[in-house]
């Protein structure tokens, strides 16, 4: 049996909170994935399925994989799915790929990771509990233990 594999890269490069910080990863990824289609001249309804790995996926709707896929122009009907492997997310969506192919379930697939770090939901404890909290309810809930690390005191009252 031989199998091919052809491995075509595109990325695209932002800076925290940049001008592509207001897009979402899977907008992001849609245009990277129409322009690598029309890099390769290969028609969307050829590719067998989509796997895109994303690390932090709240906020971010249901499938990114899916929602990138279709804005990228890709059929409805070609099955596209997000992986989550932490920072290995993008890298297993590729050797994903790759064993579909090699196993004979897909002959072309488009694989690879999407992120936008500025759209991101960070957790700061510090900034919740001051603006948000009263000053006796953070100062009795809360700990710092100095090293950077936040520990909630159990059975504490306000």
């Amino acid at each position: 049996i031989k199998t091919h594999l052809f491995l075509t890269f595109i990325f695209y490069l932002g800076s925290f909170n940049g001008v592509l910080s207001t897009l979402h990863a899977h907008e992001l990824a849609s245009v990277v994935i129409k322009e690598l289609l029309e890099r390769t001249k290969i028609d969307p309804k050829e590719v067998s399925e989509v796997i895109l790995g994303q690390v932090l996926t709240a906020g971010a709707g249901q499938n990114p994989a899916r929602q990138a896929s279709v804005g990228a122009g890709i059929p409805y009907v070609i099955p596209a799915w997000s992986c989550q492997m932490i920072c290995g997310s993008g890298l297993k969506a590729v050797c994903l790929g790759a064993q579909s192919i090699m196993t004979g379930d897909s002959s072309i697939v488009v694989a690879g990771g999407m992120e936008n770090m500025s759209k991101v939901r960070l957790l700061d404890v510090h900034r919740r509990l001051r603006l948000a909290a009263p000053k006796t309810y953070a100062e009795k809930t809360w700990k710092d233990d100095s090293h950077g690390r936040i520990i909630a005191l159990k059975n504490t009252q306000a």
